[in-house]
Order: C-alpha cells, then structure tokens, then sequence
C-alpha cells in the first residue's frame, strides 16, 4: 500500500509553516500525533488564519468519524489524527493531495 507523504517534525514553529502552507494550496491536512502534542492547541492558535482559507476543523478523529460524518473527499479539513493507518484507510486513492504533519516528537505542555 502507498503511503502518504509525511513531515516529521521536532518544532511548533515549523508544525505552524507547514500548516499555513498547506492551506495556502488547498491541501487535506491532518495533524498526526498522539495526545499531548500540541495538534489542538496549534489548530486554536491558528483559528483566524484556518478560518480565512475557510478550512474546519475535526479534532481527535478517526475512520469511523470520517464515514460516520460523510465527509467528501474534497472537503478542505484538518484532522487530528492518532495513527498513520487511519489516514492510509481514509484517504487510499487521495495521497497526492495530503499534508500529513507528524507531531509525535513535539511535548506540548
């Protein structure tokens, strides 16, 4: 199976780059990380900016969710994601137009 490109990452600043980045050219993100690593709280931080890309927001989310909510393959989100696998499950034929943002190596306190 192909897996998505991924940016592993050891700072907030850069996990804030390449958020804004994404959203500049209309990229699904998905902020991948378990808890405590700041994915929520780097989503609140960049509210305004998020909302003027008009982007939403899904915290702590899953498969399921993602079937649950009928969410379409061309809504622009940022999902905050515990497990590669899931992304690999939800998005099998949309990798090309991923940003994953690997937070696992980031403490947030």
């Amino acid at each position: 199976m192909k897996t998505p490109q991924t940016h592993n990452i050891r700072r907030f600043e850069t996990a804030k780059n390449l958020l804004e980045d994404g959203m500049k050219k209309n990229k699904r993100i998905y902020l991948l990380g378990r808890g405590g690593t700041g994915k929520t709280y780097l989503t609140w931080q960049m509210e305004d900016l998020i909302d003027e890309y008009k982007y939403k927001t899904y915290p702590e989310f899953d498969s399921k969710l993602f079937k649950k909510y009928k969410i379409k393959k061309s809504t622009k989100g940022i999902f905050c994601i515990h497990s590669l696998k899931e992304i690999e499950e939800i998005e099998k034929n949309n990798l090309d137009n991923l940003r994953v943002i690997n937070m696992n190596k980031i403490i947030h306190r």
